[in-house]
């Protein structure tokens, strides 16, 4: 009975799906049936615990509802989008007000790296770095707060930054914000600490500006004029 007992409590835990690379798959099937991995239960958000392993990939779009889409607390880990969208509950063109905290990718550790997707309609945030994330190759937009936020030496680079409620990308010290078109959100295009660096961006029709603060390191575009 014991051995019984045993073999359907393994049945039931979530055996994680392995991309060819050895990436652990997230898709909405698991993430609402299952939990996508070990330490994720059923439900948003799908949860990457203390000392999970550290490379993920979506294998389809994800529907979080009224919650954060995924939130990661290991250090170093990797989502890949894979081309896929992680959709909140209310789209925001221009200036919304917030309606919630949930955030499409929320950030809890050092090290987090977000690629190669879209990020749309959150209540809060698109996407929160922690300390040293990086943000490439994204399509963030539409959502009530700041498109992308990164803490201290974060590195965002290469992305689609339009039509959030707030500020486009947000980046504290040590960040370099770099090859971004960010255009049309609420308030500026880039708020960044003074020594966050930005470079070959392109900025325009931001309500508030295209750039509050940091430095300027060369082949900026904007619609007014010069960048600051």
């Amino acid at each position: 009975m014991r051995r019984l007992a045993a073999a359907l409590l393994l049945l039931t835990l979530p055996h994680p799906a392995l991309a060819g690379d050895g990436a652990l798959e997230i898709n909405q099937t698991c993430a609402i049936t299952t939990g996508c991995f070990p330490g994720d239960i059923p439900g948003f958000p799908v949860s990457i615990p203390v000392g999970a392993p550290r490379s993920y990939r979506l294998t389809s779009d994800l529907s979080a509802g009224t919650s954060n889409g995924i939130e990661v607390r290991t250090d170093d880990a990797t989502i890949d989008l894979g081309g896929f969208r992680i959709k909140g509950p209310r789209p925001c063109t221009g200036s919304c007000p917030i309606l919630g905290t949930n955030t499409g990718v929320f950030g809890l550790s050092t090290g987090l790296t977000v690629i190669n997707g879209s990020i749309v309609g959150f209540d809060h945030d698109g996407v929160t770095l922690g300390i040293s994330g990086i943000a490439r190759s994204l399509h963030v937009h539409d959502n009530r707060r700041d498109g992308i936020w990164g803490r201290e030496g974060c590195l965002i680079e290469d992305s689609s930054v339009h039509d959030n409620g707030d500020d486009g990308i947000v980046a504290t010290f040590g960040c370099l914000v770099r090859g971004n078109a960010v255009r049309s959100n609420g308030g500026y295009g880039l708020r960044l600490e003074s020594s966050a660096g930005y470079v070959d961006n392109a900025m325009s029709l931001n309500s508030a500006g295209n750039v509050l603060s940091g430095v300027n390191m060369g082949s900026n575009a904007c619609n007014s004029s010069t960048c600051p």
